[in-house]
């Protein structure tokens, strides 16, 4: 049995630290990870597009999007344990997004 540690103001249990947890081997939170993608697109976006994109931002998992006009390349920060690169992918297509290609990490 384990001890409870009792919160003085609500006297109720108090939970136990994240480390704590980590202990017990109970843990409850998923570790996440996060990656980024990178595509260069064809073209310059549209105004319909940049809503498009704005509606995907509410995805569960996506952390944030940048779009660098000069490059004409979009770059996806997303959690990888909720979200996977095939989704980011299918997204842009339903968007009509004019990807060229996926650029890999360093480019």
């Amino acid at each position: 049995m384990t001890e409870e540690t009792i919160n003085p103001r609500s006297r109720r249990p108090m939970l136990p630290s994240p480390g704590e947890q980590a202990g017990r081997g109970d843990d409850t939170i998923p570790a996440m990870t996060f990656m980024t993608v990178t595509y260069e697109l064809q073209d310059r976006l549209k105004p319909e597009q940049f809503r498009a994109l704005g509606q995907f931002a509410n995805t569960y998992g996506l952390q944030k999007f940048r779009f660098d006009e000069k490059t004409n390349r979009l770059q996806f920060d997303y959690d990888a344990s909720r979200l996977e690169e095939r989704v980011v992918e299918h997204v842009l297509r339903e968007a009509k997004i004019p990807v060229l290609r996926k650029l890999e990490p360093g480019n």
